[in-house]
């Protein structure tokens, strides 16, 4: 067995000799790799993951808050029965309560939460069709006065075109807004914003809908929660809205009524 303190033998310095210069030749290789890329990635910085890094959540939910309501209670804007601040804010909160289940990151808590805020404001500017391409644009201008990242931008009109009747939905984001936004659809609630809408859309069409109930039932009847959340806490509710829509319109088939 060798020992510390023999000397070792010609051979053995030599080996020991070999593996070194390899070594030391793959730390040199390394480092002129490394010292070639150092170079790019000054001249080339991402800015759009600096951006990223440096968004502050909080405040960009604050300035969005501030903004929308500020649009919303404008005194020259016209207060719809139901696509208001009070529906928009019942939204956000959905979305805040479903997402906190979900225990999402603070990165897509915040897209959610300005989707929700902006999902109807392109309700204020034109008609009910097409409102969230609206929407969208509206937020993504908003977003880019505040310097957001490219990708959060996207992610976030992604979530409000998600809200969009019978869209192709992708990521657990784009779901719970579609879910938040028709939350009411399984609470009682449901059987106060159902003459809200109906009241909104004749004053905004200038028509009148015999038929709504009809439609309201058939709308729930497709309807379908997202998320598992969702499902289990409002499905019970949402069927009981299609037995009181049942009979709403039962009632008004009766003679004499």
């Amino acid at each position: 067995m060798p020992s510390f303190g023999k000397k070792m033998c010609p051979y053995g310095r030599h080996i020991v000799a070999g593996h070194a210069r390899a070594l030391y030749s793959c730390i040199i290789i390394l480092l002129q790799n490394f010292l070639k890329i150092i170079p790019q990635i000054a001249l080339q910085p991402d800015p759009e993951f600096f951006k990223l890094s440096l968004m502050n959540y909080s405040v960009l939910e604050e300035n969005a808050d501030r903004f929308v309501t500020h649009v919303f209670e404008s005194p020259q804007q016209v207060q719809f029965p139901y696509h208001n601040l009070a529906h928009t804010k019942a939204v956000v909160d959905h979305a805040n309560e479903i997402s906190v289940f979900y225990a999402l990151n603070e990165e897509d808590i915040c897209i959610i939460n300005i989707a929700a805020w902006f999902h109807d404001i392109g309700q204020l500017h034109g008609g009910m069709e097409d409102h969230e391409d609206r929407s969208v644009l509206i937020m993504n201008n908003y977003l880019k006065s505040m310097d957001a990242a490219a990708v959060f931008i996207e992610a976030a009109g992604n979530c409000v075109m998600a809200t969009k009747y019978r869209s192709n939905l992708k990521t657990l984001p784009e779901k719970i807004i579609c879910d938040a936004d028709t939350y009411h659809f399984g609470t009682p609630v449901f059987r106060e914003t159902e003459f809200l809408i109906k009241k909104e859309t004749e004053i905004r069409s200038g028509q009148e809908f015999p038929q709504w109930h009809e439609g309201s039932l058939q709308l729930l009847k497709d309807h379908v929660f997202f998320t598992e959340y969702c499902q289990l806490l409002l499905g019970q509710g949402k069927q009981e809205n299609i037995a009181w829509l049942q009979s709403l319109i039962h009632s008004q088939k009766e003679p004499g009524l």
